[in-house]
């Protein structure tokens, strides 16, 4: 393409020249100005009226100026002339002049004389040719050569002329300017050349010639004219090395900087264009980079980038500029911040507000999986909104899914009734709070709470030489309501099961705990009918029954008498003076207690083998008490005589050895003793021996 410009603008610069050759009598003249042209008739005419016409040289039909009538050289000008157009005539010289003001282009051209009216025919050597010079069209640079580093890039300014007739046959005058609009080429420098044909030689282009900025004007030469009209000049031309594009000839649409990284939230909009200056020119593309894979994107733009950002769209974005030397490109990467609802997961997924059951005394994990970025602060809170303490675990479930998965677990050991409830798992991060909840239903069968002044004990001591009566308090703990189905006595000299009956022997009543403790309910059990001493040592049991649950709670009723002994009475901490001692208090037979500790001594050389007082009357809410000033290495036993207003009961003794005065000892059988007290020995007579013959060995090197 660029060859055939050239070949062009050689043609019209020769054609040009033969043109401008055949006119030599030509006037040129500006638009808007007066011209006088003076026309000599030759005498070899044979009409007696000759024409002078005018011939635009454009194809069109002659135009008719004006008549001369060669008689007396009288003259008519035609009426479309005979406002601008004054004619004046000489006979003796032959002689036509026209003067016409006010210049047009159409009035450019050939004014020719014809022999005749209508048959004539152009006389030869007669007329005058008018050019109207006008001012050129806008030029367009056009590049002749490759721009390659090194080489001479040759650069055409291609005017066209509008000045009339279109044979006017003038010349050219191209001014080559740079982005300074300083006039270059002319003289010849060392870069910038302008040769013969106008067109301006780039010499030996280099990466600082990039970028230049290089205009072009054009006016004609014409014969009489100090100034002619000069073009506009073209639009700049931009000189571009060709070669591939580097990373800087990439432009991304807003700017950012290469390689950066974008934050976006899911659903918020992305939009980026892509372009590249290039010569020569290079096609763009987009493309998605995954830590696995990079696909090319198909856009209906190929450089326009346009996202509704979702959690896939996390990852590098990529354009490529590429065309026929090379590539390059530009890229950033897409932060995707977004906080999913969580996700149980106990033995398998659990749906959100489901319903999990569980039996009472089990365990219980529940992890609450998130999948969100940045990372989201997670928390279980319980049924009664406080915050539980839950372990940081990592997550089992490890796909797709799940690519920026948290988890928080929650473990719950041994569920008790009153673990029932909604538990919620919260996460929270910098886009959003979300949250999901879980029942948990505790289930299994009525248990009896011990609370204060609620309690159902064991024995129950009452004095049968009086009338007895007995009511009793104790506090229920079902998730359903619980009921007592049946009342079972039992003698103890007796194999026969008496079934009380349920409105006539016993009574019960029941209320539930309100607040948050429902599932607490309130027993008051009544034995309505008369106790005596029979009923001695009877064992009562209740069946307590829930749902499809059910339990047996017992308690003894025993008659009022000494206290039962304490039991496992154990050494808390030994030193070689003290021991403290703490054991657990038998039934108090009916009424208050007291506790007495006593001792002996086992060594009879070091102390009498009598039991001895150590400390009289502890409260029977005093399970511990400490022991002092005992003798070091010596055998001790102790005992707890539990006593109240009816008599008094003894423990089984406790015996321990009082350690020596020392900080720290450790126990050795008396045959590793033997076998120690050997090796001291053997030990201290090696040593003495080796100290003599060392001593032996001195004196001898003294002497």
């Amino acid at each position: 393409m660029q060859a055939k410009h050239y070949l062009v603008f050689q043609f019209v610069f020769i054609w040009q020249d033969i043109v401008s050759s055949q006119g030599p009598n030509a006037i040129f003249r500006l638009e808007n100005t007066n011209v006088k042209m003076t026309i000599k008739i030759t005498p070899n005419v044979s009409q007696p009226v000759t024409t002078i016409r005018l011939d635009r040289r454009d194809g069109s039909p002659t135009e008719i100026v004006a008549f001369i009538y060669l008689g007396d050289f009288g003259y008519e000008i035609q009426t479309a002339y005979s406002e601008r157009l004054i004619l004046t005539t000489s006979a003796q010289e032959r002689i036509v002049v026209l003067f016409m003001s006010g210049l047009r282009p159409s009035d450019a051209g050939m004014y020719q004389c014809w022999d005749g009216a209508l048959q004539a025919t152009i006389i030869e050597n007669c007329g005058q040719k008018l050019i109207i010079v006008r001012k050129p069209n806008q030029p367009i640079i056009f590049s002749l050569t490759k721009a390659l580093k090194g080489n001479t890039l040759e650069l055409s300014c291609n005017a066209s002329s509008t000045s009339l007739p279109a044979d006017h046959g003038l010349k050219q005058a191209i001014v080559w300017r740079d982005e300074h609009n300083t006039i270059i080429g002319i003289p010849a420098g060392e870069k910038f050349v302008v040769n013969p044909n106008s067109q301006l030689e780039i010499r030996n282009l280099e990466h600082s010639d990039i970028g230049r900025q290089l205009t072009c004007t054009s006016s004609e030469k014409a014969e009489g004219l100090a100034t002619t009209p000069v073009s506009e000049p073209s639009l700049p031309y931009q000189i571009r090395l060709e070669g591939a594009p580097s990373e800087k000839d990439v432009r991304l649409t807003p700017p950012i900087r290469n390689k950066a990284k974008i934050i976006r939230r899911e659903q918020e909009r992305l939009s980026y264009n892509c372009s590249a200056e290039c010569e020569p020119r290079c096609t763009v593309q987009w493309t998605f980079e995954t830590l696995n894979s990079q696909t090319p994107l198909n856009l209906s733009d190929p450089g326009v980038l346009k996202l509704r950002v979702k959690q896939e769209d996390h990852g590098v974005y990529r354009c490529i500029a590429k065309n026929t030397f090379g590539e390059a490109s530009k890229e950033f990467k897409l932060e995707v911040q977004y906080i999913h609802k969580p996700v149980l997961f106990g033995s398998g997924p659990v749906q959100d507000k489901s319903c999990i059951e569980v039996k009472e005394t089990a365990k219980l994990s529940l992890t609450c999986l998130v999948d969100a970025l940045p990372e989201p602060e997670i928390s279980w809170k319980s049924p009664d909104d406080k915050e539980l303490s839950a372990v940081a675990s990592r997550p089992y479930l490890l796909d797709n899914d799940f690519p920026n998965n948290h988890s928080l677990q929650l473990l719950l050991k041994s569920v008790q009734l009153e673990d029932s409830g909604g538990y919620i798992c919260e996460a929270s991060n910098a886009v959003d709070f979300v949250y999901v909840m879980v029942n948990i239903s505790v289930v299994g069968p009525p248990s009896v709470v011990n609370m204060y002044g609620l309690q159902l004990y064991p024995v129950y001591f009452r004095d049968f030489r009086q009338n007895v009566t007995l009511n009793i308090s104790f506090v229920v703990k079902s998730v359903t309501e619980p009921s007592v189905e049946s009342v079972r006595s039992k003698r103890i000299d007796s194999e026969a099961i008496r079934f009380e009956n349920m409105t006539s022997d016993v009574s019960i009543q029941k209320r539930t705990k309100k607040e948050r403790r429902y599932y607490l309910t309130i027993f008051t059990f009544s034995v309505l009918r008369p106790l005596d001493i029979q009923d001695k040592d009877s064992t009562f049991t209740l069946t307590l029954t829930s749902s499809n649950y059910s339990r047996d709670v017992q308690f003894v009723l025993k008659d009022i008498g000494p206290p039962r002994p304490v039991t496992n009475i154990t050494a808390l901490e030994i030193t070689h003076e003290a021991v403290q001692l703490m054991w657990i208090p038998g039934p108090n037979g009916g009424v208050e207690q007291r506790f007495n500790l006593e001792y002996r001594c086992l060594n009879n050389r070091i102390c009498g083998s009598n039991w001895m007082p150590a400390i009289l009357a502890v409260p029977e809410n005093i399970t511990q008490a400490n022991l002092a000033n005992l003798k070091p290495a010596t055998e001790y036993e102790f005992r707890v005589v539990s006593t109240n207003s009816h008599g008094s009961t003894e423990s089984q003794p406790l015996l321990v050895r009082i350690g020596e005065r020392i900080v720290m000892t450790t126990s050795v059988p008396q045959t590793d003793q033997r076998n120690l007290m050997m090796a001291v020995v053997i030990f201290s007579v090696v040593t003495i021996i080796v100290v003599i013959i060392t001593i032996y060995e001195l004196v001898q090197k003294c002497k």
